[in-house]
């Protein structure tokens, strides 16, 4: 079996685990009262939040702060008739499988400061064009990268005013220029 069916395979794998065995490791936390400022739907969405299976990877106590983990995996299709991703019109259809995986770290020291680092492997399979074919960067392929990694601070000294300096990705009105870009395999990040 080839190297790149078996990461294919890896990740349907991972797709399929039942969250059912994965709450199982976790201790069962009672659902928390609402207070009077609550509303009945927003404490029944907290008590869904809080019994959720990804629940024991958020704001894991560590040190001074708290840790949260967030991943996704994507996996796509992706067909064009009568061209490719480099000419238009080129007598060739083209037709790729595109992989994208993310997992990030969240650290917050406080509850107005917090440092995230997000990683991000994207890759195609059962493509015709090499990595070297393009001249700037490829759209489908850019094996494991730092996709974000920022610190953040707001409401620094009880002001309105905070900041956030690194890489991370940036929206900004329509998303034209300045967007995240998540159609993409690999998407845009500043």
């Amino acid at each position: 079996m080839a190297p790149q069916y078996v990461e294919v395979l890896a990740a349907v794998l991972l797709i399929s685990l039942s969250p059912v065995a994965l709450r199982a490791e976790a201790p069962p936390t009672p659902p928390a009262a609402p207070s009077s400022a609550e509303t009945p739907a927003k404490a029944a969405e907290a008590a869904k939040a809080d019994d959720a299976w990804y629940a024991p990877l958020k704001d894991m106590k560590l040190g001074p702060g708290s840790l949260s983990i967030d991943a996704s995996l994507r996996m796509r299709y992706e067909y064009t008739d009568n061209g490719d991703v480099l000419t238009y019109n080129a007598g060739v259809d083209d037709d790729v499988w595109l992989l994208r995986s993310r997992v990030g770290f969240d650290y917050k020291f406080t509850k107005d400061a917090h440092a995230y680092v997000q990683f991000q492997d994207a890759r195609h399979y059962g493509y015709y064009l090499d990595r070297d074919q393009f001249p700037l960067s490829c759209p489908f392929h850019d094996q494991v990268d730092v996709k974000q990694a920022f610190v953040e601070a707001k409401h620094i000294g009880g002001s309105p005013l905070g900041f956030k300096i690194g890489r991370q990705a940036i929206s900004y009105a329509d998303n034209r220029v300045f967007g995240p870009g998540d159609w993409g395999n690999v998407g845009r990040y500043w």
